[in-house]
């Protein structure tokens, strides 16, 4: 596990401490609900300023890993697991074998730049071209959840303009793009819906729900995607890779 922040590296150091911090949530030295240490003391720590300790915590913070609350520190929330994958179910081919008929509608979808924090989940140059794709999943009638997607352009450039964005991705990774994706990041934690949220997954105002996020990852740690989902409560979810 990677412990320090190199000065000489091309990457940013406060990428580098954010991968840090990321790994021990990971390996669970920090559990949630826990502070995590102080600026003070991280910047002594690790050698660095306290404007990258801040860089740092902030990304985490916006990935919805941290919260920080005035006068008391920075605290751990939420469950984060990574799997090794070989190989990952999609949810029309999950759907089917439960004897579901599944439906994804897209609700918006385009190619644009990527702002700050998009380039920084998909580690890419600020500006860089991506898509960005809104549905639904669907399972017998019933909104199951909503999503939002990004990918980088470079990986999929007629993903949009062949009409594909209501397609399988999974399917499409193997098939179309003969692309490797050997990794896969998920965090989730609880939320309440917003009006939108209520609208779409068809249930109540005020109602509690699931904010996954998850990263589709290259052998090299290289994101493919990174998504956000919004589960609505009294569905049963699941996260499993499975292997065959």
């Amino acid at each position: 596990m990677v412990q320090k922040v190199d000065k000489k590296s091309a990457v940013p150091a406060y990428q580098q401490l954010k991968r840090v911090l990321l790994e021990q949530i990971k390996s669970g030295i920090f559990k949630p609900g826990e502070q995590i240490p102080s600026e003070s003391q991280m910047c002594q720590h690790y050698s660095v300023s306290r404007i990258t300790v801040r860089q740092a915590i902030n990304s985490l913070v916006n990935d919805g890993l941290l919260f920080s609350a005035p006068g008391k520190g920075t605290f751990l929330k939420g469950i984060i697991q990574e799997e090794e994958l070989e190989y990952i179910e999609s949810f029309q081919s999950e759907a089917r074998k439960k004897g579901f008929s599944a439906q994804v509608k897209v609700l918006e979808e385009a190619v644009e730049p990527a702002d700050k924090t998009i380039s920084e989940h998909l580690r890419i140059k600020e500006g860089e071209k991506i898509i960005r794709i809104k549905r639904v999943k669907i399972a017998d009638n019933v909104p199951l959840c909503i999503e939002l997607r990004f990918i980088p352009h470079k990986f999929c450039p007629d993903l949009v303009e062949e009409g594909l964005s209501g397609e399988s991705l999974t399917e499409l990774v193997k098939t179309r793009y003969c692309l490797n994706i050997r990794l896969r990041e998920i965090t989730v934690l609880p939320i309440t819906l917003t009006s939108e949220s209520v609208m779409l997954l068809k249930t109540k105002e005020g109602a509690p729900g699931l904010l996954v996020t998850e990263a589709l990852l290259f052998g090299d740690s290289t994101p493919f995607k990174w998504e956000q989902r919004i589960h609505k409560s009294g569905l049963h979810f699941t996260n499993r890779a499975m292997i065959k």
